[in-house]
């Protein structure tokens, strides 16, 4: 989250409000189109291309081994 938060005050967002928005959008019902159209035309800048950042974040799934 802290690179989010540095990444909003660069372009003077409010991150909370952005972490709603992002939050509403993944919950449609669209395969994220609307989240698509939202982070290339909000999020990403095409101009200032060095200026983004691209961090990765995967979710693993824990399997507690049986005793």
């Amino acid at each position: 989250i802290d690179i989010f938060k540095k990444f909003c005050e660069k372009k003077h967002l409010d991150y909370k409000k952005e972490l709603n928005k992002i939050n509403d959008l993944l919950s449609y019902d669209d395969l994220g189109e609307e989240f698509y159209k939202y982070l290339i035309s909000n999020l990403i800048d095409f101009d200032n291309f060095e200026e983004n950042y691209f961090n990765v974040v995967s979710e693993l799934t824990f399997k507690k081994e049986e005793e």
